[in-house]
């Protein structure tokens, strides 16, 4: 993560400031990491995936395409008694 973000420091304009839009995992919130000048933080609430866009892209994606999958098929099982096989 700390690399991630030292890549988006690098694009941001001199002068200017980013804010990143987090959620709460742990990756997100640990004291480790290393956050730049140019850069902030701004986590969402704690269980509140309505907040976050990509909860949104996925549940788009669970009504659309990925729900609309047909059904497994169900191959018949076929058993060999220990009887049968000799």
């Amino acid at each position: 993560m700390t690399h991630h973000l030292e890549e988006i420091s690098a694009t941001v304009t001199p002068g200017a400031n980013a804010v990143l839009l987090l959620d709460q995992a742990g990756w997100h919130t640990t004291r480790k990491l290393a956050v730049p000048d140019n850069i902030t933080l701004l986590p969402l609430l704690a269980r509140s995936p309505e907040l976050n866009p990509v909860e949104n892209l996925w549940q788009f994606m669970r009504e659309n395409w990925l729900g609309n999958w047909p059904a497994p098929i169900r191959w018949p099982r076929f058993e060999v008694s220990a009887s049968s096989a000799v």
